[in-house]
This record gives C-alpha cells, structure tokens and sequence, in this order.
C-alpha cells in the first residue's frame, strides 16, 4: 500500500486494529474531529514514510493501548496530548527525528516503550526510568536521568539520634 494516509480511519468508531506497518505510506497525520467516540486500540504505523510534526490530536484516541510509528521520519517535539491516553500500554516512536523532551505526563501504565534513535533530550521522567537504556540509546545524547529536587524528598531518610 502507497500513498497518504487516510486519517478518517484513525477515528472511526467500528475499527479497533489498524496494522499498517511495513507499507509507502507518505505524508503528515491530520488528526480530523471525530464524529462519534473512535474506538482505536492498536495503530501500527510503524517503517512507513510517514512524516512532519506529530498531531496534537492524538489525545483524542482516548482508549488506544497500542501505538507504534517506529522507522518514519516525524519531527520536532512530542505533542502533550499523548498523556491524555491514559490507557496506552505499549509506545513506540524510535526511529524518528523527534526532538525536546520526553512528555511528562506519559501514562503510569506502559509496560512496553521504546524512544531510540530519535534527537531528544532532557530529563527522562520518572516514570520512564523502569525501561531499560536501550529504550532510550542510542542517539539521543542528551538525556539524563538525574534526580530531580523534587524526588529528595522521597530519598531522604530519618536522621540518627546522636549518643553522647
């Protein structure tokens, strides 16, 4: 299969497997309003020629639990809105050119995640860090995974009485 993607199908509420990997699919995402609740599980759009900023719309695909666009050439920073699919627990977006920082808000429940061999940086959130380093590596340099302030809290520990 070649040729844009046809968007419509991302929001259609009959659809919940959408396995379209391995195609010359070319072209942006355009998230299109949907007209009735879509009800998505898995999207596979992975090594494809898929490109251009990913859509903020995404967050509209609220019961979606698989996503995978690895090997596509997508760019810039990963829109907020993939927080708000709270029940995705399997992410995939190595093989981009996705730059910036990992979302904060990505979802409690992934169990499966992969972000290599994409530009991205900054702090990799805590929620994140179960993943092993080849989730992260290689390319994107300039992660790291520091204790942020706000976790000393939860490392700090109960000082010793002191004997005289």
């Amino acid at each position: 299969m070649d040729g844009p993607l046809l968007t419509s199908l991302l929001t259609l509420p009959t659809i919940e497997e959408l396995l379209l990997q391995n195609n010359a699919l070319v072209g942006n995402i355009d998230f299109p309003a949907p007209s009735a609740t879509p009800n998505l599980h898995v999207l596979d759009l992975s090594h494809n020629q898929l490109d251009g900023s990913f859509p903020d719309g995404f967050g509209s695909l609220t019961v979606l639990q698989v996503f995978d666009i690895a090997g596509n050439d997508f760019c810039g920073p990963l829109p907020m809105s993939i927080g708000q699919v709270s029940s995705l627990t399997s992410l995939d977006i190595s093989q981009n050119h996705f730059t910036g920082p990992l979302p904060k808000n990505l979802p409690d429940g992934l169990q499966s995640f992969d972000a290599s061999l994409n530009d991205l940086s900054g702090v990799v959130p805590e929620n994140l860090r179960q993943f092993p380093l080849s989730s992260f590596y290689p390319v994107n340099l300039d992660f790291n995974f520091q204790i942020l302030p706000q976790d000393l809290a939860k490392l700090h520990t109960k000082p010793e009485k002191q004997v005289a």
